[in-house]
């Protein structure tokens, strides 16, 4: 127990850490048409490359920063990448951009009271048109 513990605590520390040693990628997965061959929309896809553990996957992080609400931070990372993204995308590729980014939402993050307008500030200061954002709740 008292190792499961501590592994906690220090997947914790450097969890905090990760965001300004430039730690955490979004990679994304297209959605493309099955028809046309082009890409439709794009879902950021979290992925966190530890120092010392090499590319960790959501799972082993993501449920550890919902019980200590770290989740909200992370959230907040994922949605300015995001938003950043999808800004370059329609300033290089204009009409042939991704017509919709997908990011996943927690619920913690969705009982902020300043959810929303974290949202929209985000979008106006990005530049990014709101109905291209898709949130996707989490199960948790």
């Amino acid at each position: 127990m008292d190792s499961d513990a501590q592994q906690n605590f220090d997947m914790m520390r450097d969890l905090r850490q990760a965001m300004a040693k430039n730690e955490l990628e979004l990679y994304f997965q297209p959605k493309i048409d099955a028809k046309s061959g082009k890409v439709t929309a794009a879902e950021a896809l979290l992925r966190w490359q530890h120092p010392k553990h090499g590319l960790v996957m959501p799972g082993s992080f993501i449920p550890l920063a919902e019980r200590t609400g770290l989740i909200v931070t992370l959230g907040r990372w994922v949605l300015e990448n995001a938003c950043r993204q999808a800004a370059d995308w329609q300033h290089r590729y204009g009409a042939g951009a991704p017509a919709k980014v997908s990011i996943n939402v927690s619920a913690r993050q969705l009982a902020e009271p300043d959810f929303v307008g974290t949202v929209d500030e985000i979008l106006a200061r990005r530049g990014v048109d709101r109905s291209r954002l898709v949130l996707e709740i989490t199960e948790t």
